[in-house]
């Protein structure tokens, strides 16, 4: 009974050391995919995130453009007028002006003030368009 008893619990220890490896290649194998997998998910965050900064960039650079260009004093490096009535306000158009009005030319290397003699308006096929 004795020899049995050993034979028998020989023969589950090795059943036990069975399951016990193949458990084992089922958890290195299970850690092993989800490892991969979690390799090309950190690939794919990274490069969204390396596409979304370039997308953030371009986005900045244009708006450094913008503000580049619209930039009053840039305007007037280009032989424009900034005008301004008396209390140095920019005038949006001669309909607020009346003759009397002391308004100012601001050019890029100083100011004229002037005093309006007279209002008109745009001449017969003037160059600015208001649809424009």
């Amino acid at each position: 009974m004795r020899i049995s008893f050993h034979n028998r619990l020989s023969s589950m220890s090795s059943v036990l050391d069975l399951l016990e490896s193949r458990i084992r290649a089922r958890v290195d194998s299970r850690l092993s995919s989800q490892s991969h997998r979690l390799d090309r998910i950190r690939d794919a965050v990274r490069l969204g995130s390396l596409r979304l900064v370039d997308k953030a960039e371009s986005r900045l650079a244009m708006l450094e453009e913008k503000i580049r260009v619209t930039n009053p004093a840039n305007i007037l490096r280009r032989g424009f007028v900034l005008p301004l009535d008396g209390r140095g306000v920019k005038l949006t158009g001669a309909a607020g002006s009346k003759p009397g009005d002391v308004v100012q030319m601001l050019f890029l290397d100083g100011r004229l003030k002037c005093r309006v003699e007279e209002t008109l308006p745009p001449p017969e096929g003037a160059l600015i368009n208001d649809n424009e």
